[in-house]
């Protein structure tokens, strides 16, 4: 009987970086590749439906993931505005005048992919370099404190729970 090739499953540091750091962006990366993995095959239909009034379609909760990460890098994090080149992948607002997240329909998996990929990028390169102690340096604000390690933490949770949205979504509109 030929064996199946035997899973990794090794959490590794990731490069470049601090050892503690490199093991949350080690996290943060293997939470992305499964929501990636999540949209293999997906369809244009599928990206955009939308089974119930006021539900959300995956395109939308795409949208939604790539600038929920921006936000906390550049609101809490680095406690700027966003650059042009941010800006520029937004061209939506995220949520619309209900506070819900604004419909997001048309725009191809290629192109989700992109935002995530490059907004990705920029946390990652906007991270790496900081020391342990600037990673873990509480940010007061004037709704709460907060530091770069617990928002690392927050978005591979929010992450995560969208992808079982995207999973359920999509498993009704192929259906």
């Amino acid at each position: 009987m030929k064996q199946e090739k035997k899973e990794t499953l090794i959490v590794r540091a990731s490069p470049n970086c601090a050892f503690d750091i490199g093991i949350y962006l080690w996290m943060l990366e293997d939470t992305r590749s499964r929501t990636k993995g999540s949209l293999q095959g997906i369809s244009q239909l599928v990206l955009d439906w939308n089974g119930s009034p006021g539900g959300n379609c995956i395109g939308s909760i795409l949208y939604h993931i790539a600038a929920i990460e921006m936000s906390w890098l550049f609101s809490e994090i680095l406690q700027s505005n966003f650059p042009p080149e941010i800006k520029k992948l937004f061209p939506y607002n995220v949520r619309d005048e209900k506070g819900r997240l604004s419909i997001v329909k048309g725009v191809c998996i290629e192109e989700h992919v992109q935002r995530l990929d490059e907004t990705r990028k920029y946390f990652l390169d906007s991270v790496q370099g900081m020391s342990i102690d600037e990673f873990r340096r509480i940010r007061e604000l004037e709704e709460y404190d907060v530091n770069c390690e617990w928002v690392v933490h927050h978005l591979m949770q929010h992450e995560s729970e969208h992808r079982g949205q995207i999973l359920e979504i999509r498993r009704l509109a192929e259906n």
